[in-house]
């Protein structure tokens, strides 16, 4: 029976999941932030999860762009992404910290453009980023935006003012000087991390819905990607605790 419900429709939530999804994305619209606007989110992403309207996934950098509500729709600047980046570089890159439970990000919509033309939009005011090819994104953040852009930075070698993180004689970011043959660092920046991303099915009927995450997201992002200390919100689900580094 679960198997027939997840694959009826372009919604496959059984009533009871799509009613307490429904509850729980009303009643985010009108938070602004807080606590319960956090626990609210990470509900959604674990109905999103049983239902299938989500999963966990690798995405090489490359391929994931950045969505247009992604720091509540402001554009991504080049020299503070690169500043985070440098940050993370030398406090040293912990994979534990970016996982799918910070890294969000919605699926490309096959009928629409809107990832593809923001994240080229916003990468080509700067040689800092990393080069973005059409028709190669697989999904737009809305979460570990600037952890991702960082490491596709690395990976493309974008020009850079962190000499030391350059060839001598160069400006352009070097991975092996990046990395520091750290392998979860030199891993991150060739095959990428894990995400949670939702189904583009997810934003074409919950349109506010990047914008709720990225704003729960947003409620903590003073514990920047690269900090060394971290504020951690728990909430249950199913009677089952957990706990999530907030990062932005």
């Amino acid at each position: 029976m679960r198997s027939r419900l997840l694959r009826i429709g372009a919604m496959p939530f059984t009533p009871k999941q799509k009613a307490e999804f429904v509850d729980c994305y009303e009643k985010s619209k009108s938070l602004k932030e807080g606590d319960k606007l956090v626990s609210l989110v990470y509900t959604m992403i674990d109905l999103s999860r049983d239902a299938e309207m989500g999963n966990e996934v690798v995405v090489p950098p490359h391929q994931m762009g950045i969505h247009p509500k992604n720091r509540m729709g402001k554009k991504m600047v080049p020299t503070t992404m690169q500043k985070k980046g440098g940050k993370i570089t030398n406090v040293g890159f912990r994979l534990e910290l970016c996982g799918p439970n910070r890294a969000v990000a919605f699926e490309v919509n096959p009928k629409s453009n809107h990832i593809e033309a923001h994240t080229i939009l916003v990468t080509c005011q700067s040689k800092k980023f990393a080069r973005y090819e059409k028709g190669a994104l697989r999904g737009g953040s809305t979460g570990c935006g600037h952890l991702n852009q960082w490491l596709a930075a690395v990976r493309f070698g974008a020009e850079s003012d962190f000499e030391s993180l350059c060839d001598l004689g160069d400006n352009k970011l070097c991975a092996r000087l990046v990395t520091k043959g750290n392998p979860e660092y030199e891993n991150a920046v060739n095959k990428g991390i894990t995400w949670f991303m939702f189904k583009y099915q997810m934003e074409d009927d919950y349109p506010e819905l990047p914008a709720i995450i990225q704003r729960a997201l947003n409620i903590e992002h003073h514990v920047g990607e690269g900090d060394q200390t971290f504020m951690n919100t728990s909430h249950e689900n199913n009677s089952n605790k957990k706990v999530y580094d907030i990062r932005s």
